[in-house]
């Protein structure tokens, strides 16, 4: 964390934005998804340690996930129907990828797998993320997420 100059970041862990594109999708307030103009893509190093999750969120644009160190990193993504897929990203077997794509608009959050580890990772957004994109889940979606896969899935709230 300090070694890279990390800060807490809403959804949990530690980031820190490494690249901003400097040319910008020219979005009207008519584009129903985006209400402002948006970098093509932005880059942050991401970092979750065991102590901490990456909580349940969702985004308005398409994020890929990089991993580089640590303890593999497993993701949860729910679609829209809320059907999960269980991702565990690594760069130490051929089983699992070091790089996996959340579509925009699922619910995801995720956990390193080790205790006293971390795990290091990259995400790229494009279009761009901005923290207005960001959103939590309301009480309707968490029970719906509860009730189908049960509680483990509270510590992601």
């Amino acid at each position: 964390i300090e070694l890279y100059k990390l800060e807490k970041h809403p959804e949990g862990g530690y980031f820190k934005e490494t690249y901003r594109s400097n040319s910008c999708f020219n979005f009207e307030n008519n584009h129903p998804t985006f209400k402002s103009n948006r970098n093509f893509s932005t880059q942050i190093i991401f970092l979750v340690h065991f102590e901490n999750v990456s909580k349940l969120h969702k985004i308005k644009s398409d994020e890929i996930w990089h991993f580089y160190r640590g303890a593999p990193f497993r993701l949860y993504i729910f679609d829209n129907n809320l059907n999960l897929e269980t991702i565990t990203l690594n760069n130490l077997d051929f089983e699992n990828p070091f790089q996996y794509t959340v579509k925009s608009g699922y619910w995801f959050c995720g956990e390193t797998t080790n205790i006293n580890s971390y795990s290091l990772m990259g995400c790229s957004v494009s279009p761009g993320f901005e923290f207005e994109d960001l959103q939590f889940p309301d009480n309707e979606t968490k029970l719906a997420i509860l009730s189908k896969y049960g509680y483990d899935f509270n510590k992601f709230f």
